[in-house]
């Protein structure tokens, strides 16, 4: 399939981000901290916080980038293919581009220039994939969000939170002389050094009140949430327009190449 080196090597920087990420995690780089506080005569608070230890590493943005990058070479050198599958070596190279908008006057003004040698019907196929052509929020379609991706790493550094917290089950374990009132937990999200992960308020019933929960958080890495990623967590998103490229796009440009 045209774009499959690229596509390996998004895939193969998918799995190593997540080896690194999981072998980043089994190395304890957060603790939780479990505080009781005892309020007289008749309140109590159970509080979990959680402490970094040591942040991300710099080289995951790198990976992430060559990630990006392969993702979107996969779309060019689809174009380019089908392009001289249809009307031969094109004569300006360095034009020839998968196009992606948000707008339609944006893509009208760049469509001839940029795929002008494919199939009639391939032209139809990129056309409905555009950005612009979802109503609501264009910039969160799968091609748009490379787009912005791709462009931002090529003048910075894609950037990361420090970490993100997946998923935040508890359990109670032990409660004496204690009945909860209300609870405040992190679902999921990113966190920094010494944030709430759980808040327990308890109404205690004598001198010595007991509380005791099992904490078992799962922990990611996520885009930050003022940059092209809108926070979302850099795995699922990334696999998200791989899958969406290779299941959606190359599946309906298959016949034309």
């Amino acid at each position: 399939m045209v774009g499959g080196r690229q596509g390996t090597m998004a895939t193969h920087h998918l799995q190593t981000l997540n080896a690194e990420v999981g072998d980043f995690g089994e190395r304890d780089p957060y603790t939780d901290v479990h505080e009781f506080h005892l309020y007289p005569p008749y309140e109590a608070e159970y509080v979990i916080r959680m402490k970094v230890k040591r942040g991300s590493r710099p080289e995951w943005s790198l990976t992430i980038g060559d990630c990006v990058h392969n993702l979107r070479s996969i779309l060019d050198y689809a174009v380019l293919a089908l392009w001289r599958a249809h009307s031969g070596e094109p004569a300006k190279i360095e034009n020839v581009q998968f196009p992606i908008y948000s707008t339609q006057g944006g893509y009208r003004e760049a469509r001839t220039r940029r795929i002008g040698g494919v199939h009639p019907r391939v032209k139809t196929i990129i056309r409905l994939a555009q950005p612009y052509q979802r109503r609501n929020d264009p910039d969160g379609h799968p091609l748009m969000l490379l787009h912005a991706l791709d462009n931002h790493d090529k003048h910075r550094v894609l950037h990361t939170t420090h970490a993100v917290v997946e998923h935040a089950p508890f359990e109670v374990l032990e409660r004496r002389e204690a009945v909860v009132k209300w609870w405040k937990g992190l679902e999921s999200g990113p966190f920094e050094d010494d944030t709430p992960m759980l808040q327990v308020r308890l109404l205690a019933l004598g001198r010595k009140p007991h509380f005791k929960v099992k904490f078992a958080p799962t922990y990611g890495i996520a885009f930050d949430k003022t940059g092209p990623g809108r926070g979302e967590l850099v795995m699922h998103l990334l696999n998200d327009i791989r899958v969406y490229i290779r299941d959606d796009l190359l599946a309906a440009l298959e016949p034309y190449f």
